[in-house]
């Protein structure tokens, strides 16, 4: 699951999804689309989208779907959302990655063992703002 900033925006889906990575590492891509004005979660002043994104990825019983390695990533606003899925839902994913955004610390005994590459930086303006408003 890769979650856009806004709208379809998701760098990680375009990187999976060309040519030689469909051919080489077969997967099934969802990224679910992010409304202005919408968020993943925990962001202030946005509407949630994250229960209907759990009510689609619980519902996706396709065949070739292994529910034991399905991941999540997202930048900024899809790291939020990254931090939100992986923390209220751990059983969810196999893995995240998140890039920038932020999680609830008091939700971190959750995924202790959840195996996690966490980028972040000073640049990214989301953050900032939403540091601001908490």
């Amino acid at each position: 699951m890769c979650l856009p900033y806004g709208g379809y925006e998701a760098g990680a889906a375009e990187l999976l999804s060309n040519s030689f990575n469909r051919y080489t590492y077969r997967a099934f891509i969802f990224v679910p689309f992010c409304p202005e004005g919408g968020a993943w979660g925990r962001i202030p002043g946005a509407a949630s989208r994250a229960p209907l994104v759990y009510e689609t990825i619980c519902a996706l019983h396709e065949p070739g779907i292994d529910i034991k390695r399905r991941y999540v990533t997202g930048v900024s606003r899809g790291g939020y959302g990254t931090w939100e899925f992986i923390c209220n839902s751990p059983g969810l994913s196999a893995a995240a990655v998140p890039v920038c955004g932020a999680g609830n610390p008091k939700l971190a005994s959750k995924i202790v063992n959840m195996p996690t590459w966490a980028f972040h930086g000073a640049n990214d303006e989301m953050c900032r703002s939403v540091a601001r408003g908490i």
